[in-house]
């Protein structure tokens, strides 16, 4: 009988807290949520260089001004949560984070599973090899190659593509580790985003681009499937610093104008998650 008058007042307490959850006074939705904590909680893997990269304890790049911009207009603050790229949509599936913002692609995979914001920037695949390098000049060129990748990503699916036992793929956690195994002559060439290939190299001065992109894609925010009312409020806010230029001005601020000429893609090969 003791052990029933403990349990007992819990079982109550535990009641009253799933009543107070679903009350009227509770959010109906992840937007009303945010708005009503006064915060948003975005996922990130800050080692994609201009997009987004660790500052101290935090985070800068193109895509953190980007979402601190949205938070601004929805009136509230944000909270970065830096994971692994694979577990920020693993965060995002369990309600820990409300967003994930990675310069990720939009793909028809990808949107089986996740929504996406409207499109807010649009880029492709690229190759850097050693400056000495003469043999590599386009995809074709990479067969029988040990080419180096960011796991996961459009630039992996890209090149799985090109048919199995045709190169040797090398995965790696970053776009930076595949550039810095380049860099030492362990690899023959690596195969990632645009932008943050071409910036890495401004560093790696013994690498080079060579050929055009690869593929065309874009970037969009990641929601669950459920959260449509955010996904509308992040679309709309996108469309007017489109509207504004203030997308374009972070565009040209982050050198993200890049002179590189889209070309078809060199082997058949449909856009992947990134």
């Amino acid at each position: 009988m003791k052990k029933l008058a403990i349990i007992a007042p819990v079982l109550i307490l535990a009641l009253l807290v799933l009543m107070a959850a679903c009350g009227p006074g509770a959010p109906k939705n992840t937007l009303e949520k945010i708005k009503k904590e006064g915060k948003l909680i975005i996922a990130t893997h800050p080692v994609n260089p201009p997009f987004e990269f660790g500052s101290g304890t935090g985070v800068a790049g193109f895509d953190y001004e980007l979402a601190e911009a949205v938070a601004r207009e929805m009136g509230v603050k944000t909270q970065w949560i830096k994971k692994q790229f694979e577990q920020c949509f693993e965060y995002l599936q369990t309600n820990e984070v409300d967003m994930v913002v990675n310069a990720v692609t939009i793909t028809p995979e990808r949107t089986k599973t996740f929504l996406f914001s409207i499109p807010y920037y649009t880029t492709g695949q690229i190759i850097a090899v050693r400056k000495e390098n003469e043999d590599i000049k386009s995809a074709t060129d990479l067969k029988g190659k040990k080419v180096g990748v960011q796991k996961e990503t459009t630039a992996e699916q890209f090149l799985m593509k090109m048919g199995p036992g045709e190169l040797q793929i090398v995965q790696f956690d970053s776009p930076d580790d595949a550039l810095f195994e380049l860099n030492r002559k362990l690899l023959d060439a690596v195969v990632g985003d645009a932008p943050t290939v071409q910036f890495d190299i401004r560093m790696l001065t013994n690498l080079k681009l060579v050929g055009g992109l690869l593929t065309q894609e874009e970037y969009g925010v990641v929601f669950r499937p459920n959260d449509v009312e955010l996904k509308t409020e992040v679309d709309r806010i996108i469309q007017k610093l489109k509207d504004s230029g203030e997308l374009d001005e972070l565009i040209k601020k982050w050198k993200l104008d890049l002179p590189v000429e889209a070309q078809a893609p060199a082997e058949p090969a449909a856009p992947a998650p990134k």
